[in-house]
């Protein structure tokens, strides 16, 4: 059988606040056990727990950014005013 530990002692082995332990085990990412009102940490779901956490390497890639073409209307600064043939999202309506 494994040593159970505290929020304390996790915390302090983890080297995070209580807040944020409370916010992982209210997410389901590590299991409590729950001892007469008593919360507990088994040392083996501790680390299945870091395990999970531990960020693949990926190689970067380079990807091709594509470039949005022009959008028709006038351009900024004209006194003209020609109504815009076509809608976009985030466009002003006047």
């Amino acid at each position: 059988m494994d040593k159970l530990l505290t929020k304390t002692e996790v915390c302090e082995l983890l080297q995070i606040s209580r807040p944020t332990l409370d916010r992982i085990v209210a997410a389901g990412e590590i299991e409590v056990l729950r001892i007469g009102g008593q919360v507990r940490f088994s040392q083996q779901e501790l680390l299945r727990y870091l395990g999970r956490c531990r960020e693949q390497k990926t190689p970067a890639r380079l990807v091709d950014v594509k470039k949005e073409p022009a959008r028709p209307g006038r351009p900024k600064g004209s006194k003209n005013h020609k109504p815009v043939q076509e809608y976009y999202p985030g466009m002003k309506v006047v």
